[in-house]
């Protein structure tokens, strides 16, 4: 697979960077399918957080950024060599959908955070629909992330306190299944299904609304994973527009 020369900078200066400050403890990469269009589905604990998970999927993932970092001189180069779409927050982002939906179609990995803005001290939020019904959608496999443990670390790096031990555990892929033109309170089941998936991963005390035992999966249905020859180039993303 192709990636840009950042993407690969990046993770080789990875250990050198954050190896002082973070351990991370994986677990679940087998359910990772190597190829073919699929959306990593995390809770969202701080920035760090697709970047790290960037690190162990093992395969190219892009990612979203506030359009901000792409309209700066200086950030802006470097946001686009690291494969990242540019969106509006707080709107309806049609041109990141369409971006999103492009690198799907050309076999990447695509990272969401369904609760769709960061918790701060790891605890579940809310999933909003808007993932869901990107997944929806596509069609695509969807292997749910949990990550824990983490939320103090910058804290830990400015005091300098002993190193950070962060959490990452994939789950079993799965596929969303039922309506094509699902109606507001079909999203929200489908939403709920979503966060409990990466929910039962979490330690109790992160579960926030999802500490509950979770339903009948009736919105998504679990995969096996399977190899896929494709290998994608490095994908087109659409430029911002101001």
């Amino acid at each position: 697979m192709n990636e840009p020369w950042l993407r690969q900078l990046g993770h080789a200066l990875w250990p050198y960077a954050w190896g002082g400050f973070l351990h991370v403890d994986v677990g679940g990469q087998e359910h990772i399918p190597p190829t073919g269009p699929l959306i990593v589905s995390c809770n969202h604990v701080n920035f760090l957080d697709p970047f790290v998970i960037d690190q162990y999927v093992g395969r190219p993932m892009v990612f979203f950024a506030k359009v901000e970092l792409y309209e700066s001189k200086l950030v802006g180069p470097l946001a686009r060599q690291y494969m990242m779409i540019p969106v509006r927050r707080g709107e309806g982002d049609a041109e990141a959908i369409k971006s999103a939906l492009r690198v799907l179609h050309q076999g990447y990995a695509l990272y969401l955070a369904p609760e769709g803005h960061r918790s701060g001290d790891g605890t579940l939020l809310e999933g909003k629909v808007g993932s869901v019904m990107l997944a929806s959608r596509v069609g695509c496999p969807v292997v749910p992330a949990a990550v824990w443990g983490h939320a103090g670390l910058f804290d830990n790096v400015r005091q300098l306190r002993p190193l950070t031990h962060m959490r990452l555990r994939f789950g079993e892929p799965y596929r969303f299944v039922g309506p094509k033109k699902p109606a507001r309170n079909e999203l929200d089941a489908m939403a709920r299904e979503m966060m409990y998936r990466i929910a039962i991963m979490l330690p109790e005390q992160y579960r926030g609304p999802y500490s509950d035992a979770p339903p009948p999966w009736q919105y998504t249905q679990t995969l096996a994973v399977a190899d896929n020859d494709a290998a994608p180039t490095a994908p087109q993303l659409a430029e911002s527009t101001p």
